[in-house]
């Protein structure tokens, strides 16, 4: 593990030449496949952990291979399990009491072996506008609880005031898979220093150097004058100095969290787009004509041709999923519909939620190879 102690003012140093994937396909596929009426027990005889490491293995490839075809970056993949020494709540565990409260910004990698009483899960994530660019602001995930991040905290605060008041100290901590800029967890202590709270303890499984610095760098006064920052930052010791990050699932349109949601500000509100009876949200994933590949995951060579093979892999994975159901998963069946084949015409859009998901996918994957670049 890293630790960088009162950091504050520090210079980022240089930008390593190691891409990390973090994995995450093993623990959102079954949550996607729940979504659509599939029992865990019949996932695991199919979606097993050989198939995931393979499909991980390759999407790795793919990316060094298309993307980095000079072999100046390193691609390398990190499994969930790297996260556990970092990220699995287990302090007191002898007495069954906790001096830590968890505020975890992903639901996806800790796991609070604790229980629910001594954490709050918020529900945030990015959002960009329908050009595809950042909206400075977080909002909750539309797939989750409705809640803005304002309800959030002061649910989150109602339930800390709570723990606290039976013991004898508690001290709020915030868990996070990972940061890239810091801007995220910066978020949660500006919404906590409004209300005179102050968090001094991050942990992170993995992180861009500038983001750590970020998040040393910042500061709030509270009532009394007096200035408070966040002393310590903790990350995975698999976090080496990287050119950047990215999260296996927003590579693979249709998976539970893939992809950047599309939203819009309107006043100080963060309303993500939805569509069909269903109000289903709308999300931009990580792939050539998808989304932002260039500026969101840093793949500037080769992505048409990389988005060909990991829409094959898509494919690849949809079809296991297809065969454990009865009846044709539809478009309308997703946790959220990509930007690729949203469309603002109703009537079009409304032909395309009907559509069968697996021949959307191969039909989007069959117009890149008819396209007009090099193959």
């Amino acid at each position: 593990m890293i630790q960088i102690p009162g950091a504050s003012g520090a210079k980022p140093p240089p930008e390593g030449n190691i891409y990390i994937v973090t994995e995450d396909l093993s623990i959102l596929v079954p949550r996607t496949a729940e979504r659509l009426g599939i029992q865990g027990s019949v996932l695991e005889a199919v979606l097993n952990e050989s198939f995931f490491q393979e499909l991980l293995n390759d999407l790795v490839r793919a990316i060094g291979k298309y993307c980095f075809p000079e072999g100046e970056v390193k691609v390398k993949d990190l499994p969930h399990s790297s996260f556990d020494d970092l990220l699995r709540k287990h302090d007191r565990k002898a007495t069954g009491k906790f001096s830590e409260f968890w505020l975890c910004l992903d639901s996806v990698y800790p796991e609070l072996d604790c229980g629910k009483e001594e954490s709050y899960p918020f529900s945030i994530t990015r959002y960009v506008d329908a050009t595809l660019d950042d909206i400075d602001d977080r909002g909750p995930r539309p797939e989750d609880k409705g809640e803005s991040i304002h309800e959030q905290i002061a649910e989150c605060i109602v339930k800390l005031n709570r723990i606290s008041g039976s013991r004898e100290s508690v001290d709020p901590v915030i868990i996070d898979d990972g940061t890239f800029d810091g801007k995220t967890i910066i978020t949660i202590l500006n919404e906590f220093a409004k209300d005179n709270r102050f968090i001094d303890s991050v942990r992170l499984g993995v992180a861009k150097l500038g983001g750590l610095f970020a998040i040393t760098d910042w500061n709030a006064t509270d009532k009394n004058g007096r200035i408070h920052r966040v002393s310590f930052v903790g990350a995975t010791k698999f976090c080496p100095p990287i050119y950047d990050w990215v999260c296996e699932r927003d590579f693979f349109p249709g998976i539970l969290y893939s992809g950047k949601v599309i939203g819009e500000k309107i006043g100080e509100l963060l309303q993500p787009r939805r569509v069909g009876e269903r109000q289903t949200p709308v999300r931009a994933q990580y792939l050539y004509g998808w989304g932002n590949i260039e500026g969101w995951a840093r793949l500037s060579k080769g992505n048409p041709r990389f988005t060909y093979e990991a829409l094959g892999l898509s494919i690849t994975l949809w079809e296991r999923i297809q065969a454990l159901t009865e009846k044709p998963i539809l478009v309308e069946d997703l946790p959220a519909i990509p930007w690729k084949i949203y469309s603002q015409d109703p009537d079009e859009m409304s032909k395309t939620l009907k559509r069968p998901w697996l021949e959307v996918l191969k039909e989007e994957r069959k117009a890149i190879r008819k396209g007009s670049w090099p193959w």
